[in-house]
This record gives structure tokens, sequence and C-alpha cells, in this order.
């Protein structure tokens, strides 16, 4: 669109700096599921079980039982919760060691994942994979309005924190890990630029 509509060197640009931005958001967002994943027993397990889960639910709704959707989602949130459940216990058991993974580790099956995932048909993988998630990501919000409103607590929050400076799960300061929370906004786009590589067509 770039060579078409402005010239060809604006489409060299536009591709470079395509090529940057999806390479700086994923190796942020790598950074991120590494540190998050890392020694966690729990974590790698939930991980581990969300995989065979949402493979089940894409033969389910397009092999087994096409347009079957009540049916596949009630199997795959099923596992997913159960994964979730049993993944504490599991962490605290001599079989929870086979989830504990290095940094190195991780940083290596990630990356083989994303390769494995990336060739998969998209309904395989990605759509239920996706689709199981977002059951995860409402339900968490869900569970932490009622929380809230539960337990009501009064918060006395500063403007800033000790995070600002030394950070969370990222080590380092906010900037410049702030743009990996932009590039995944609402309003950035990058969404968007990848939105291809998770739809049906």
């Amino acid at each position: 669109m770039a060579k078409e509509h402005v010239s060809p060197v604006a489409s060299v640009a536009t591709a470079f700096a395509i090529l940057f931005i999806i390479v700086t958001a994923l190796a942020g967002l790598a950074l991120v599921v590494v540190n998050a994943l890392n020694e966690s027993a729990w974590a790698t397990f939930t991980i581990a079980v969300t995989v065979p889960a949402a493979l089940l639910v894409g033969l389910y709704m397009y092999k087994l039982r096409p347009g079957k959707l009540v049916e596949a989602s009630l199997v795959g949130v099923t596992i997913v919760v159960l994964g979730v459940i049993g993944g504490e216990p599991l962490s605290h058991s001599s079989f929870g060691q086979w989830f504990v993974l290095s940094k190195p580790a991780l940083s290596i099956i990630l990356p083989l994942y994303g390769m494995v995932a990336s060739v998969l048909p998209v309904w395989l993988l990605l759509c239920p994979r996706d689709y199981l998630s977002s059951y995860m990501k409402i339900g968490t919000i869900a569970l932490l309005t009622i929380g809230i409103l539960v337990v009501n607590p009064v918060i006395h929050m500063p403007a800033f924190t000790r995070l600002s400076t030394v950070g969370a799960i990222i080590p380092g300061t906010v900037w410049p890990f702030v743009c990996i929370t932009i590039a995944c906004g609402a309003i950035s786009g990058f969404h968007a630029l990848i939105s291809s590589g998770t739809t049906l067509r």
C-alpha cells in the first residue's frame, strides 16, 4: 500500500518499521512470559494443559462434532479450569518438578512452540486457544471485581511506587517497557497488523 500510494522508498521504510515493531513487541512479550513462568511449576503446568485442551476443542468443533460449539466450550473450559486448580497441588508434589523450567530452557521452548503453532492450521490451535483464553480472562476479571466489591478495601496509593523504577515481572524501569503496553493497547494498530494470522481465512 505504501509503495502504491506513496513511493517505493516509503514502502521499504514501512517494511522495516513493521519488522522492527513486530520483533520488539515479540521480544518484550517473550521476556514477560519467560519471567512469569520461570521456576513456576503451577504456571507451566497450566500452560501445558491449555495446549492439548485447545487442540481437542479445535478437533471437536471442526472434525468430531462440527457446529457443537456449546459442547466443545464446556469440554475445553472444564479442562482449562481443572488445569488451573490442579496446578497448585501438583506444584508441591514430586511430579511438579517436571514443570519447573529455567529461563534458558523457557527461552528455547517458547520460540519452538511459536514455530509449531505458526505452521499448524489456525482452526486447530490458535483459534481454540484464544477462544479458551478469553473465558479465563473474563472469568478472572469477574472474580476480581466481585472480590473488590465484597472486601471493599480502602486503598491509599502514592502517585509513584518503587515499581516505576525497579520493575515487577520485567526487570527494569518503566521506560522502555511502557512501549510494550502501548503496543498491546487498542490505540496502536499492532493487532490490526497481525490480525490476518488469527483469522480463518
